[in-house]
Protein backbone atom coordinates (compact mmCIF):
# COMPACT_ATOMS: atom_id res chain seq x y z
CA UNK A 1 0.00 0.00 0.00
CA UNK A 2 1.98 3.11 -1.76
CA UNK A 3 -0.32 5.28 0.99
CA UNK A 4 -3.59 5.09 2.85
CA UNK A 5 -3.98 8.72 1.52
CA UNK A 6 -3.89 7.20 -2.88
CA UNK A 7 -6.05 4.84 -1.41
CA UNK A 8 -8.83 7.15 -0.51
CA UNK A 9 -8.36 9.30 -3.26
CA UNK A 10 -10.46 12.32 -2.51
CA UNK A 11 -12.76 10.98 -0.28
CA UNK A 12 -13.40 12.87 3.19
CA UNK A 13 -11.25 10.97 5.91
CA UNK A 14 -10.97 10.76 9.77
CA UNK A 15 -8.47 8.55 11.29
CA UNK A 16 -9.60 6.94 14.43
CA UNK A 17 -8.63 4.40 16.98
CA UNK A 18 -9.50 1.41 17.17
CA UNK A 19 -9.38 -2.01 19.49
CA UNK A 20 -6.22 -2.60 19.15
CA UNK A 21 -5.49 -0.96 16.35
CA UNK A 22 -6.78 2.09 14.05
CA UNK A 23 -9.24 2.91 11.39
CA UNK A 24 -10.05 5.57 8.50
CA UNK A 25 -13.53 6.18 7.44
CA UNK A 26 -14.81 8.13 4.34
CA UNK A 27 -18.31 8.61 3.00
CA UNK A 28 -20.03 8.93 -0.59
CA UNK A 29 -23.38 9.53 -0.76
CA UNK A 30 -25.09 6.63 -3.10
CA UNK A 31 -28.52 5.22 -3.13
CA UNK A 32 -29.30 1.85 -2.15
CA UNK A 33 -27.77 -0.80 -1.70
CA UNK A 34 -23.93 0.37 -0.23
CA UNK A 35 -20.71 -0.85 -0.81
CA UNK A 36 -18.58 -1.03 2.20
CA UNK A 37 -15.05 -1.24 1.40
CA UNK A 38 -11.31 -0.40 2.67
CA UNK A 39 -7.98 -1.70 3.52
CA UNK A 40 -6.20 -3.80 6.66
CA UNK A 41 -2.49 -2.97 7.05
CA UNK A 42 -0.32 -2.45 9.97
CA UNK A 43 0.82 0.66 11.27
CA UNK A 44 4.14 0.63 8.87
CA UNK A 45 1.54 0.30 5.69
CA UNK A 46 2.30 -2.98 5.12
CA UNK A 47 -0.78 -4.63 3.82
CA UNK A 48 -2.01 -7.29 5.50
CA UNK A 49 -3.82 -10.81 3.85
CA UNK A 50 -6.17 -13.11 5.42
CA UNK A 51 -8.01 -10.82 7.66
CA UNK A 52 -11.60 -11.36 8.13
CA UNK A 53 -14.09 -8.72 8.01
CA UNK A 54 -17.15 -9.15 9.79
CA UNK A 55 -20.42 -6.63 9.23
CA UNK A 56 -22.59 -7.30 12.31
CA UNK A 57 -26.05 -5.53 12.30
CA UNK A 58 -26.66 -4.04 15.65
CA UNK A 59 -30.02 -4.02 15.93
CA UNK A 60 -30.45 -7.57 15.17
CA UNK A 61 -27.14 -8.98 16.13
CA UNK A 62 -26.62 -11.07 12.72
CA UNK A 63 -23.64 -11.19 10.57
CA UNK A 64 -25.17 -9.74 7.48
CA UNK A 65 -21.92 -9.80 4.86
CA UNK A 66 -18.24 -10.91 5.51
CA UNK A 67 -14.70 -10.30 3.57
CA UNK A 68 -11.42 -11.82 3.50
CA UNK A 69 -8.73 -9.24 2.83
CA UNK A 70 -7.56 -10.14 -0.88
CA UNK A 71 -3.31 -9.88 -1.44
CA UNK A 72 -3.25 -6.38 -1.38
CA UNK A 73 -5.42 -6.42 1.40
CA UNK A 74 -8.34 -5.05 0.58
CA UNK A 75 -11.94 -6.04 1.43
CA UNK A 76 -15.73 -5.12 0.00
CA UNK A 77 -18.98 -5.82 1.51
CA UNK A 78 -22.49 -4.69 0.08
CA UNK A 79 -24.66 -3.48 2.73
CA UNK A 80 -28.17 -1.67 3.36
CA UNK A 81 -28.37 1.49 4.98
CA UNK A 82 -28.17 0.87 8.49
CA UNK A 83 -26.11 0.56 11.88
CA UNK A 84 -23.34 -2.09 12.10
CA UNK A 85 -20.23 -3.13 14.19
CA UNK A 86 -17.40 -3.29 11.95
CA UNK A 87 -15.07 -6.65 13.28
CA UNK A 88 -11.58 -7.24 12.08
CA UNK A 89 -10.58 -10.73 12.61
CA UNK A 90 -6.53 -10.74 12.23
CA UNK A 91 -4.71 -13.79 10.65
CA UNK A 92 -4.70 -16.82 12.71
CA UNK A 93 -0.82 -16.51 14.44
CA UNK A 94 -0.12 -13.40 13.15
CA UNK A 95 0.41 -11.79 16.63
CA UNK A 96 -1.77 -8.64 15.88
CA UNK A 97 -4.81 -7.60 17.64
CA UNK A 98 -8.58 -7.43 16.46
CA UNK A 99 -10.21 -4.22 15.70
CA UNK A 100 -13.90 -3.04 15.64
CA UNK A 101 -15.40 0.36 14.57
CA UNK A 102 -18.66 0.10 16.47
CA UNK A 103 -22.51 1.38 15.93
CA UNK A 104 -21.08 2.69 12.43
CA UNK A 105 -24.26 4.13 10.43
CA UNK A 106 -23.82 3.74 6.86
CA UNK A 107 -25.93 5.95 4.38
CA UNK A 108 -23.84 5.45 1.53
CA UNK A 109 -20.72 4.31 -0.47
CA UNK A 110 -18.43 4.21 2.84
CA UNK A 111 -14.28 3.45 3.05
CA UNK A 112 -13.44 1.82 6.34
CA UNK A 113 -9.48 0.98 6.93
CA UNK A 114 -7.93 -0.60 9.80
CA UNK A 115 -4.50 -0.31 10.94
CA UNK A 116 -3.99 -3.18 13.20
CA UNK A 117 -1.33 -2.90 16.13
CA UNK A 118 0.08 -6.06 17.78
CA UNK A 119 -1.89 -7.99 20.60
CA UNK A 120 -1.85 -6.10 24.11
CA UNK A 121 -3.13 -3.57 25.90
CA UNK A 122 -6.60 -2.24 24.59
CA UNK A 123 -7.06 1.79 23.33
CA UNK A 124 -9.99 3.31 23.96
CA UNK A 125 -9.74 6.65 21.66
CA UNK A 126 -12.20 9.09 19.81
CA UNK A 127 -13.46 12.24 20.49
CA UNK A 128 -15.28 14.48 22.76
CA UNK A 129 -17.97 16.57 20.99
CA UNK A 130 -21.21 19.49 21.77
CA UNK A 131 -24.38 18.36 20.30
CA UNK A 132 -23.72 20.14 17.01
CA UNK A 133 -20.27 18.27 16.31
CA UNK A 134 -18.10 20.94 17.92
CA UNK A 135 -14.76 19.42 18.99
CA UNK A 136 -14.20 20.21 22.96
CA UNK A 137 -10.69 20.55 24.66
CA UNK A 138 -10.25 20.17 28.17
CA UNK A 139 -12.44 17.27 29.05
CA UNK A 140 -11.52 14.41 31.43
CA UNK A 141 -12.27 10.50 30.04
CA UNK A 142 -11.52 8.43 32.85
CA UNK A 143 -11.75 4.38 32.57
CA UNK A 144 -11.88 2.88 36.53
CA UNK A 145 -11.64 -0.98 37.14
CA UNK A 146 -13.68 -3.02 39.75
CA UNK A 147 -10.24 -2.75 42.19
CA UNK A 148 -10.62 1.07 42.34
CA UNK A 149 -7.42 1.39 39.32
CA UNK A 150 -8.36 4.48 37.16
CA UNK A 151 -6.73 5.65 34.17
CA UNK A 152 -7.52 9.04 32.34
CA UNK A 153 -6.71 11.65 30.11
CA UNK A 154 -7.93 15.29 28.78
CA UNK A 155 -8.84 15.91 25.57
CA UNK A 156 -6.72 18.31 23.41
CA UNK A 157 -7.46 21.20 21.06
CA UNK A 158 -9.00 19.34 18.34
CA UNK A 159 -11.06 17.29 21.15
CA UNK A 160 -9.23 14.16 20.80
CA UNK A 161 -8.76 11.60 23.73
CA UNK A 162 -6.62 7.98 24.13
CA UNK A 163 -6.16 5.90 26.84
CA UNK A 164 -4.52 2.34 27.12
CA UNK A 165 -5.15 -0.04 29.56
CA UNK A 166 -5.84 -3.80 29.86
CA UNK A 167 -9.20 -5.20 28.72
CA UNK A 168 -11.66 -5.72 30.91
CA UNK A 169 -15.04 -3.74 32.55
CA UNK A 170 -14.75 -0.53 33.66
CA UNK A 171 -16.77 2.74 35.06
CA UNK A 172 -16.70 5.37 32.10
CA UNK A 173 -16.73 8.72 33.21
CA UNK A 174 -16.65 12.17 30.94
CA UNK A 175 -15.94 15.11 33.12
CA UNK A 176 -16.12 19.03 32.26
CA UNK A 177 -15.40 22.06 34.47
CA UNK A 178 -15.49 25.60 33.70
CA UNK A 179 -16.31 25.39 30.23
CA UNK A 180 -16.58 28.58 28.07
CA UNK A 181 -20.06 29.79 27.05
CA UNK A 182 -19.45 29.20 23.35
CA UNK A 183 -19.67 25.71 23.77
CA UNK A 184 -23.47 23.42 23.45
CA UNK A 185 -22.15 22.04 26.80
CA UNK A 186 -22.55 22.47 30.29
CA UNK A 187 -20.44 24.46 32.30
CA UNK A 188 -19.87 22.01 34.66
CA UNK A 189 -21.02 17.66 33.82
CA UNK A 190 -20.44 14.57 35.03
CA UNK A 191 -21.40 11.74 32.97
CA UNK A 192 -21.24 7.76 34.07
CA UNK A 193 -22.36 4.78 32.09
CA UNK A 194 -21.19 1.54 34.06
CA UNK A 195 -20.66 -1.77 33.21
CA UNK A 196 -18.64 -0.67 29.96
CA UNK A 197 -16.93 -3.89 28.60
CA UNK A 198 -13.60 -3.24 26.66
CA UNK A 199 -12.53 -6.49 25.52
CA UNK A 200 -10.39 -5.28 21.83
CA UNK A 201 -9.21 -1.17 20.89
CA UNK A 202 -12.35 0.82 19.95
CA UNK A 203 -13.12 4.15 18.91
CA UNK A 204 -15.85 6.22 20.84
CA UNK A 205 -16.66 9.36 20.16
CA UNK A 206 -18.32 10.72 22.73
CA UNK A 207 -21.24 13.46 22.24
CA UNK A 208 -22.87 15.44 25.50
CA UNK A 209 -26.72 15.42 25.00
CA UNK A 210 -27.41 18.56 26.19
CA UNK A 211 -30.29 20.57 25.84
CA UNK A 212 -30.38 24.26 25.51
CA UNK A 213 -32.39 26.76 28.38
CA UNK A 214 -32.71 30.05 27.82
CA UNK A 215 -33.70 31.49 30.92
CA UNK A 216 -35.49 34.68 30.69
CA UNK A 217 -35.83 37.00 34.09
CA UNK A 218 -38.51 39.56 34.33
CA UNK A 219 -40.68 41.57 36.86
CA UNK A 220 -44.06 41.09 38.31
CA UNK A 221 -45.62 43.20 35.14
CA UNK A 222 -43.62 41.49 32.43
CA UNK A 223 -40.34 43.61 32.52
CA UNK A 224 -36.99 42.66 31.13
CA UNK A 225 -34.80 42.93 34.54
CA UNK A 226 -31.09 42.89 33.19
CA UNK A 227 -27.58 42.03 35.55
CA UNK A 228 -29.40 39.22 37.36
CA UNK A 229 -26.92 36.41 38.35
CA UNK A 230 -28.47 32.64 37.63
CA UNK A 231 -27.03 29.59 38.91
CA UNK A 232 -28.35 26.23 38.26
CA UNK A 233 -27.98 22.60 40.05
CA UNK A 234 -29.58 19.69 40.53
CA UNK A 235 -31.29 19.49 44.33
CA UNK A 236 -29.81 15.93 44.80
CA UNK A 237 -26.86 16.47 43.25
CA UNK A 238 -27.97 13.89 39.83
CA UNK A 239 -29.85 15.18 36.98
CA UNK A 240 -30.78 12.20 35.06
CA UNK A 241 -30.26 9.00 32.86
CA UNK A 242 -30.96 7.11 30.01
CA UNK A 243 -28.76 9.36 28.29
CA UNK A 244 -26.89 8.06 24.35
CA UNK A 245 -23.89 9.62 24.23
CA UNK A 246 -22.49 7.53 20.83
CA UNK A 247 -20.87 4.07 20.18
CA UNK A 248 -23.70 1.99 21.20
CA UNK A 249 -23.51 3.85 24.95
CA UNK A 250 -27.21 4.12 26.19
CA UNK A 251 -28.23 4.24 30.02
CA UNK A 252 -25.49 6.34 30.92
CA UNK A 253 -26.38 8.78 33.69
CA UNK A 254 -25.27 12.33 34.61
CA UNK A 255 -25.01 15.60 36.29
CA UNK A 256 -24.56 19.21 35.40
CA UNK A 257 -24.95 22.92 37.23
CA UNK A 258 -23.92 26.52 36.62
CA UNK A 259 -22.40 27.53 40.70
CA UNK A 260 -21.27 30.15 41.81
CA UNK A 261 -20.69 32.41 40.26
CA UNK A 262 -23.43 31.81 37.78
CA UNK A 263 -24.62 33.96 34.37
CA UNK A 264 -25.54 36.97 33.95
CA UNK A 265 -28.69 37.99 31.92
CA UNK A 266 -28.17 40.39 29.31
CA UNK A 267 -30.14 43.71 28.66
CA UNK A 268 -33.06 41.36 27.14
CA UNK A 269 -32.93 39.69 30.69
CA UNK A 270 -32.01 36.21 28.91
CA UNK A 271 -28.89 34.19 29.84
CA UNK A 272 -28.44 30.55 28.25
CA UNK A 273 -27.66 27.30 29.91
CA UNK A 274 -26.90 23.87 28.42
CA UNK A 275 -28.34 21.21 30.96
CA UNK A 276 -28.21 17.21 30.67
CA UNK A 277 -31.91 16.31 30.38
CA UNK A 278 -34.33 14.57 33.14
CA UNK A 279 -35.03 11.69 30.65
CA UNK A 280 -35.15 8.04 32.71
CA UNK A 281 -36.36 9.73 35.77
CA UNK A 282 -33.73 11.79 36.88
CA UNK A 283 -34.10 15.01 39.51
CA UNK A 284 -35.18 18.13 38.72
CA UNK A 285 -32.92 21.45 39.00
CA UNK A 286 -33.62 24.30 41.10
CA UNK A 287 -32.69 27.93 39.19
CA UNK A 288 -31.55 30.31 41.80
CA UNK A 289 -31.50 34.32 40.84
CA UNK A 290 -29.75 36.64 42.62
CA UNK A 291 -30.30 40.52 42.17
CA UNK A 292 -26.93 42.85 42.62
CA UNK A 293 -26.45 44.40 46.11
CA UNK A 294 -28.91 47.05 45.88
CA UNK A 295 -31.42 45.73 44.09
CA UNK A 296 -35.08 46.11 44.77
CA UNK A 297 -35.85 42.45 43.94
CA UNK A 298 -35.46 39.81 45.82
CA UNK A 299 -33.74 36.81 45.06
CA UNK A 300 -36.05 33.88 43.97
CA UNK A 301 -35.44 30.17 43.58
CA UNK A 302 -37.50 28.10 40.66
CA UNK A 303 -37.66 24.49 42.19
CA UNK A 304 -38.81 21.33 40.12
CA UNK A 305 -37.45 22.56 36.61
CA UNK A 306 -37.83 19.41 34.28
CA UNK A 307 -35.33 19.84 31.32
CA UNK A 308 -36.85 17.22 28.52
CA UNK A 309 -35.51 19.47 25.18
CA UNK A 310 -34.90 22.84 24.10
CA UNK A 311 -37.10 24.87 26.40
CA UNK A 312 -37.52 28.10 28.01
CA UNK A 313 -37.79 29.61 31.59
CA UNK A 314 -39.51 32.57 33.05
CA UNK A 315 -38.26 33.76 36.63
CA UNK A 316 -40.75 36.64 37.73
CA UNK A 317 -38.61 38.87 40.69
CA UNK A 318 -40.38 40.37 43.20
CA UNK A 319 -40.55 43.56 45.31
CA UNK A 320 -38.59 43.50 48.80
CA UNK A 321 -41.23 42.11 51.21
CA UNK A 322 -42.21 38.91 52.86
CA UNK A 323 -43.93 36.84 50.70
CA UNK A 324 -47.43 35.17 51.75
CA UNK A 325 -47.61 32.26 53.96
CA UNK A 326 -49.64 29.07 53.20
CA UNK A 327 -50.05 26.20 55.07
CA UNK A 328 -52.27 22.61 54.88
CA UNK A 329 -54.51 21.01 57.30
CA UNK A 330 -55.40 17.25 56.63
CA UNK A 331 -57.99 15.41 58.11
CA UNK A 332 -57.72 13.68 61.15
CA UNK A 333 -54.43 11.36 61.21
CA UNK A 334 -54.55 7.65 62.01
CA UNK A 335 -52.34 6.76 64.80
CA UNK A 336 -50.20 4.79 62.91
CA UNK A 337 -49.22 8.47 60.88
CA UNK A 338 -51.37 7.49 57.79
CA UNK A 339 -54.52 9.12 56.94
CA UNK A 340 -58.41 7.63 55.88
CA UNK A 341 -59.30 7.25 51.87
CA UNK A 342 -60.49 9.90 50.78
CA UNK A 343 -58.07 12.75 53.05
CA UNK A 344 -59.71 16.17 52.86
CA UNK A 345 -57.08 18.95 52.25
CA UNK A 346 -57.63 22.61 53.74
CA UNK A 347 -55.39 25.26 52.74
CA UNK A 348 -54.92 28.82 54.56
CA UNK A 349 -52.93 31.68 53.86
CA UNK A 350 -51.80 34.90 55.06
CA UNK A 351 -50.20 37.76 53.17
CA UNK A 352 -47.69 40.61 54.44
CA UNK A 353 -49.02 43.59 56.63
CA UNK A 354 -50.29 45.65 54.06
CA UNK A 355 -50.98 43.92 51.38
CA UNK A 356 -53.90 40.90 50.72
CA UNK A 357 -54.03 37.53 49.04
CA UNK A 358 -54.74 37.34 45.59
CA UNK A 359 -54.27 33.52 44.71
CA UNK A 360 -53.49 30.21 46.06
CA UNK A 361 -52.35 27.57 44.33
CA UNK A 362 -51.93 23.68 44.55
CA UNK A 363 -51.36 20.52 42.58
CA UNK A 364 -51.55 17.01 43.65
CA UNK A 365 -48.88 14.42 43.10
CA UNK A 366 -47.50 16.65 40.46
CA UNK A 367 -50.50 16.65 38.40
CA UNK A 368 -51.63 20.58 36.80
CA UNK A 369 -51.74 23.53 39.03
CA UNK A 370 -55.26 24.01 40.43
CA UNK A 371 -56.51 27.21 41.96
CA UNK A 372 -57.74 27.12 45.46
CA UNK A 373 -61.20 27.79 46.50
CA UNK A 374 -62.31 25.60 48.76
CA UNK A 375 -61.25 22.12 50.28
CA UNK A 376 -60.31 19.23 48.48
CA UNK A 377 -59.82 15.77 48.86
CA UNK A 378 -56.96 13.12 47.77
CA UNK A 379 -57.85 9.85 47.37
CA UNK A 380 -55.78 6.27 46.66
CA UNK A 381 -53.76 4.01 48.88
CA UNK A 382 -49.74 4.87 49.27
CA UNK A 383 -47.82 8.09 49.57
CA UNK A 384 -49.23 11.27 48.11
CA UNK A 385 -47.61 14.53 47.60
CA UNK A 386 -49.54 17.94 47.90
CA UNK A 387 -46.89 21.83 47.10
CA UNK A 388 -49.33 24.73 47.90
CA UNK A 389 -48.25 28.41 47.85
CA UNK A 390 -49.86 32.03 47.38
CA UNK A 391 -49.16 35.14 45.59
CA UNK A 392 -50.51 38.25 47.47
CA UNK A 393 -52.00 41.45 45.75
CA UNK A 394 -48.70 43.16 44.00
CA UNK A 395 -47.51 39.57 42.57
CA UNK A 396 -45.17 38.42 45.16
CA UNK A 397 -44.96 35.06 44.97
CA UNK A 398 -44.36 32.11 47.68
CA UNK A 399 -42.02 29.68 47.24
CA UNK A 400 -44.39 26.28 47.16
CA UNK A 401 -44.45 24.54 49.85
CA UNK A 402 -44.84 20.49 50.29
CA UNK A 403 -46.30 17.97 52.14
CA UNK A 404 -46.31 14.33 51.91
CA UNK A 405 -48.73 11.64 53.52
CA UNK A 406 -49.46 8.14 53.15
CA UNK A 407 -53.39 6.53 52.61
CA UNK A 408 -53.72 3.69 54.40
CA UNK A 409 -56.86 1.24 53.57
CA UNK A 410 -55.26 -1.88 53.84
CA UNK A 411 -53.53 -3.95 56.32
CA UNK A 412 -49.83 -4.32 55.65
CA UNK A 413 -47.26 -6.61 56.98
CA UNK A 414 -44.70 -4.06 58.35
CA UNK A 415 -41.89 -6.92 59.95
CA UNK A 416 -40.68 -10.02 60.48
CA UNK A 417 -38.54 -11.84 63.12
CA UNK A 418 -35.51 -14.60 62.10
CA UNK A 419 -37.56 -18.40 61.75
CA UNK A 420 -36.06 -20.35 64.33
CA UNK A 421 -35.96 -24.21 62.75
CA UNK A 422 -34.55 -27.20 65.13
CA UNK A 423 -32.11 -29.06 62.57
CA UNK A 424 -30.59 -32.11 63.08
CA UNK A 425 -29.29 -35.35 61.15
CA UNK A 426 -31.51 -38.41 60.22
CA UNK A 427 -28.16 -40.51 60.76
CA UNK A 428 -25.66 -40.63 63.32
CA UNK A 429 -23.01 -41.90 60.32
CA UNK A 430 -23.62 -38.32 59.30
CA UNK A 431 -21.69 -36.47 62.03
CA UNK A 432 -19.74 -33.62 61.30
CA UNK A 433 -21.86 -31.99 58.24
CA UNK A 434 -22.36 -29.03 57.88
CA UNK A 435 -25.68 -26.91 56.50
CA UNK A 436 -26.43 -23.75 54.53
CA UNK A 437 -30.23 -22.83 55.66
CA UNK A 438 -32.41 -20.44 53.50
CA UNK A 439 -35.91 -19.55 54.33
CA UNK A 440 -38.32 -17.93 52.32
CA UNK A 441 -41.68 -15.84 53.40
CA UNK A 442 -44.42 -15.22 50.69
CA UNK A 443 -47.63 -13.06 50.04
CA UNK A 444 -49.79 -15.39 48.64
CA UNK A 445 -47.70 -18.14 47.31
CA UNK A 446 -45.97 -16.06 45.16
CA UNK A 447 -44.88 -12.60 45.89
CA UNK A 448 -41.40 -12.74 47.78
CA UNK A 449 -41.60 -10.61 50.88
CA UNK A 450 -37.97 -11.13 52.13
CA UNK A 451 -35.59 -14.28 52.68
CA UNK A 452 -32.45 -14.53 54.66
CA UNK A 453 -29.58 -17.83 54.69
CA UNK A 454 -27.53 -19.27 57.51
CA UNK A 455 -24.59 -20.79 56.36
CA UNK A 456 -22.41 -23.52 57.68
CA UNK A 457 -24.63 -24.82 60.78
CA UNK A 458 -23.78 -27.57 62.61
CA UNK A 459 -25.43 -30.92 62.13
CA UNK A 460 -25.72 -32.47 65.26
CA UNK A 461 -26.89 -35.55 65.58
CA UNK A 462 -29.61 -37.95 65.07
CA UNK A 463 -32.31 -37.73 67.54
CA UNK A 464 -34.18 -34.46 68.61
CA UNK A 465 -31.62 -34.40 71.91
CA UNK A 466 -29.14 -33.96 69.38
CA UNK A 467 -30.55 -31.37 67.34
CA UNK A 468 -29.99 -28.04 67.32
CA UNK A 469 -32.29 -24.67 67.10
CA UNK A 470 -30.89 -22.69 64.26
CA UNK A 471 -31.60 -18.74 64.02
CA UNK A 472 -32.09 -17.82 59.99
CA UNK A 473 -32.26 -13.72 60.06
CA UNK A 474 -34.18 -12.13 57.36
CA UNK A 475 -33.27 -9.17 55.24
CA UNK A 476 -34.92 -5.77 55.61
CA UNK A 477 -37.89 -5.23 53.56
CA UNK A 478 -40.82 -2.41 52.69
CA UNK A 479 -44.10 -2.46 53.91
CA UNK A 480 -46.07 -4.77 52.05
CA UNK A 481 -49.51 -4.82 51.69
CA UNK A 482 -51.79 -7.30 53.31
CA UNK A 483 -55.45 -6.85 52.97
CA UNK A 484 -57.64 -9.64 54.59
CA UNK A 485 -57.65 -13.35 52.89
CA UNK A 486 -53.27 -12.85 52.07
CA UNK A 487 -51.90 -16.14 52.81
CA UNK A 488 -48.84 -15.87 54.31
CA UNK A 489 -46.08 -19.19 53.76
CA UNK A 490 -42.33 -20.00 54.88
CA UNK A 491 -40.59 -21.83 52.59
CA UNK A 492 -37.48 -23.79 54.00
CA UNK A 493 -34.08 -24.93 52.36
CA UNK A 494 -31.20 -26.56 53.07
CA UNK A 495 -27.79 -27.87 51.28
CA UNK A 496 -24.34 -29.16 52.37
CA UNK A 497 -22.35 -26.43 53.27
CA UNK A 498 -19.92 -24.59 50.88
CA UNK A 499 -17.70 -23.57 53.52
CA UNK A 500 -15.88 -25.45 56.00
CA UNK A 501 -15.34 -28.75 56.78
CA UNK A 502 -18.15 -30.86 55.55
CA UNK A 503 -19.26 -34.31 54.69
CA UNK A 504 -19.57 -35.10 50.73
CA UNK A 505 -23.73 -36.18 51.64
CA UNK A 506 -25.55 -35.97 54.97
CA UNK A 507 -28.99 -36.33 55.20
CA UNK A 508 -30.73 -32.81 56.97
CA UNK A 509 -33.45 -33.48 59.63
CA UNK A 510 -36.36 -31.08 60.03
CA UNK A 511 -37.87 -31.00 63.79
CA UNK A 512 -41.44 -29.74 64.44
CA UNK A 513 -44.95 -29.86 65.15
CA UNK A 514 -43.93 -29.86 69.24
CA UNK A 515 -44.05 -27.84 72.52
CA UNK A 516 -39.97 -28.72 72.42
CA UNK A 517 -39.58 -28.93 68.69
CA UNK A 518 -41.26 -25.89 67.99
CA UNK A 519 -39.88 -24.57 64.50
CA UNK A 520 -41.48 -21.02 64.11
CA UNK A 521 -41.23 -17.50 63.20
CA UNK A 522 -42.79 -13.91 63.55
CA UNK A 523 -44.62 -11.47 61.72
CA UNK A 524 -46.04 -8.33 62.34
CA UNK A 525 -48.90 -7.58 60.42
CA UNK A 526 -51.44 -4.51 60.84
CA UNK A 527 -49.40 -3.45 64.03
CA UNK A 528 -49.99 -7.24 65.57
CA UNK A 529 -47.48 -9.73 66.22
CA UNK A 530 -47.63 -13.16 66.24
CA UNK A 531 -45.79 -16.46 66.35
CA UNK A 532 -46.42 -18.71 63.29
CA UNK A 533 -45.43 -22.17 64.37
CA UNK A 534 -44.95 -24.82 61.61
CA UNK A 535 -47.68 -27.89 61.91
CA UNK A 536 -48.48 -31.33 60.71
CA UNK A 537 -49.33 -31.65 57.03
CA UNK A 538 -48.02 -28.18 55.86
CA UNK A 539 -49.98 -25.34 57.54
CA UNK A 540 -48.43 -22.69 60.35
CA UNK A 541 -50.66 -22.06 63.25
CA UNK A 542 -50.60 -19.46 66.32
CA UNK A 543 -50.54 -22.39 68.65
CA UNK A 544 -47.42 -24.52 69.07
CA UNK A 545 -48.36 -28.16 68.09
CA UNK A 546 -48.81 -30.64 70.78
CA UNK A 547 -47.19 -33.37 69.63
CA UNK A 548 -45.88 -35.99 68.45
CA UNK A 549 -42.78 -34.49 67.12
CA UNK A 550 -42.96 -34.67 63.06
CA UNK A 551 -39.39 -34.73 61.00
CA UNK A 552 -38.39 -33.81 57.60
CA UNK A 553 -35.67 -35.42 55.96
CA UNK A 554 -33.67 -34.25 52.93
CA UNK A 555 -30.69 -35.88 51.40
CA UNK A 556 -28.28 -32.63 51.36
CA UNK A 557 -25.98 -33.34 48.21
CA UNK A 558 -22.37 -32.57 48.12
CA UNK A 559 -20.75 -29.71 49.26
CA UNK A 560 -22.18 -26.27 47.92
CA UNK A 561 -25.05 -28.21 45.79
CA UNK A 562 -28.40 -26.63 45.30
CA UNK A 563 -30.53 -26.03 47.94
CA UNK A 564 -33.39 -28.42 48.27
CA UNK A 565 -36.68 -27.78 50.00
CA UNK A 566 -37.67 -29.35 53.06
CA UNK A 567 -41.04 -27.47 52.19
CA UNK A 568 -43.90 -24.64 52.62
CA UNK A 569 -45.87 -24.22 55.17
CA UNK A 570 -49.32 -21.49 54.80
CA UNK A 571 -51.71 -19.69 57.03
CA UNK A 572 -54.63 -17.07 56.10
CA UNK A 573 -54.20 -15.12 59.35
Amino acid sequence: MNSLIKKLGILLTTFTFLLFGFFITAHANQALAHTLSGNVSEASGTDIVGAVVDVIDTTTSNNIGSDTTDSSGNYSVEVNSGTYDIEVTPPGGSGFGSAIAPSRTISGDTVVNFILVPAGPVILSGHVYDRSGNAVPNQTVRLGDSAGNTTSTTTNSNGEYSLQVSPGTFRLDVTGDNNPVTLEIPRRYEITKNGYSLTQSTTLDITIPAKQVITHVQDASGNSISGIEITVVPPTGVSGGGYSIGGGITNAFGSSRYVSPGLVTNQNGDVTFWLLPNEGGGNTYTFTATPPSGSIYSPFNLNNVVVVSDQTEIVSLQFIHDAPVTTANLATQNADGTYSDPTTVTLSATAAEGFTIANTYYTIDGGAQQTYSSPFQVSGDGQHAITFWSIDNVGVFENPNEQIFTINAVDQLTSLSPANIWIGLKNSDDVGTRFDLKAEVYKNSTELVSSGQLDNVWGGSSGFNNANLQTIPFNTFSPVDFPEGSTLSIKLYVRNACQGPTHNSGTARLWYDDAAANSRFDATIEGSNSNYYLRNNFVLSTAVGIGPKQKIDVQAGSKCSPFKTFGTWSITP
